[in-house]
């Protein structure tokens, strides 16, 4: 299971954002495991089963953006705004886990 916000479901289901980063210690989820989308951790509700494409380390300062766009279709820009709201802050150097996905 990965949680997500309720305002990305509409561009999961639509294909536009097909990866994520995670603050994780460690990854959660491996790659070709097939994950229930949520919003809600206690809900048994998903909106959409995730194929797991690639899960890889990356520092937020070496994102493109074309990173970005596929997080959603943000600018990078943009997408530094919406992980500040999600997370608090946007620290160059700080390392997360990328999660490369495809509904399925």
């Amino acid at each position: 299971m990965i949680l997500f916000k309720p305002y990305h479901i509409f561009p999961i289901l639509t294909g536009l954002k097909t990866q994520t980063r995670r603050t994780w210690e460690k990854p959660r989820v491996k790659v070709g495991s097939v994950q229930l989308a949520k919003t809600a951790m206690i809900s048994k509700a998903y909106f959409a089963e995730l194929r797991i494409l690639a899960v890889y380390q990356q520092r937020l300062g070496d994102m493109t953006e074309k990173d970005a766009y596929e997080e959603g279709g943000y600018t990078l820009e943009g997408y530094k705004q919406a992980f500040q709201k999600i997370y608090g802050e946007w620290d160059e150097n700080k390392i997360v886990y990328v999660v490369k996905f495809e509904i399925i």
